[in-house]
């Protein structure tokens, strides 16, 4: 749960291991809005969706993202000759882990463009 420069806050989401159901169900926002009550009483006074205007759904209209095994993933690889930096896996931190992940992928990529051809001499 975080603000939003308009005054807006962005509230939750629910990732499930192994789930790729698009459904949103109705307990599960309950849970988002009981969960933030209950550390944030002072953002969501209420745990009843009722109570709250809610301006935009993302629920509804954002693709889904089901958790997977592994964590985070930023490293570089060559698959079928092309080179390609991997930069995901940040599940619900993906706000907070942005900035570094772009960071090491930046530095990634810069290997890629500076790196010595292997026959190159210097």
């Amino acid at each position: 749960m975080f603000g939003r420069p308009d005054g807006t806050t962005y509230i939750g989401g629910i990732k499930t291991l192994g789930v790729n159901d698009r459904t949103v169900y109705d307990q599960d926002r309950q849970t988002i809005l009981t969960r933030g009550h209950e550390k944030l009483p002072s953002i969501l006074p209420s745990p009843n969706p009722g109570d709250y205007e809610i301006l935009y759904d993302i629920a509804t209209t954002y693709e889904f993202r089901p958790q997977e095994k592994g964590g985070v993933r930023v490293e570089k690889e060559v698959i079928e000759g092309q080179k390609v930096v991997h930069a995901y896996g940040q599940e619900a931190g993906g706000y907070c882990y942005s900035f570094g992940v772009a960071k090491e992928a930046s530095e990634l990529v810069a290997e890629y463009i500076f790196e010595m051809p292997p026959n190159s001499r210097i």
